[in-house]
């Protein structure tokens, strides 16, 4: 399983070492609490849930809902799984799991968006100066230079 957690997330910045994450550890003791943990699902299955692979057959539908849309879940998404013999408490556990798995992803894409929206370093001008434009001293250029037109 590639590691998704924040602190590798924006490591594929060209020429930036990737600042260290203060949450990364959380981020992995909470991964390693929910997934790997004891609980009433075996912990192969909700790394799967998590993962989004190798979903076992009657939670299929539930988990595509949870990822994709939370919020449309009901009553009786829950009634025909416990119908297909899941406890409360596997039925918590496949939740959270499918939830993590989902909100580690999206973390990793806006991390990566970031990352990729960062400006480049300015290159030295030809006589080493930095490039960097100060925005007021170019208005004021301008309009120095506009009156001495007028």
């Amino acid at each position: 399983m590639s590691d998704l957690s924040p602190d590798h997330a924006n490591s594929n910045s060209p020429g930036h070492a990737p600042a260290p994450d203060p949450y990364a550890q959380k981020m992995r003791r909470l991964e390693d609490m929910l997934l790997r943990g004891r609980g009433a699902l075996a912990p192969t299955t909700r790394e799967a849930l998590a993962a989004g692979r190798d979903i076992p057959t009657p939670l299929a539908a539930y988990v595509e809902k949870v990822t994709r849309y939370a919020y449309r879940v009901t009553d009786e998404d829950i009634a025909a799984l416990k119908a297909a013999g899941y406890s409360e408490d596997q039925i918590l556990e496949a939740t959270l799991s499918v939830a993590f798995g989902a909100a580690r992803l999206r973390l990793a894409a806006g991390l990566g968006a970031l990352a990729a929206a960062e400006p480049a370093p300015a290159e030295p001008a030809s006589d080493g100066a930095a490039t960097d434009v100060n925005v007021s001293d170019t208005h004021a250029s301008v309009v120095a230079a506009s009156q001495e037109q007028e």
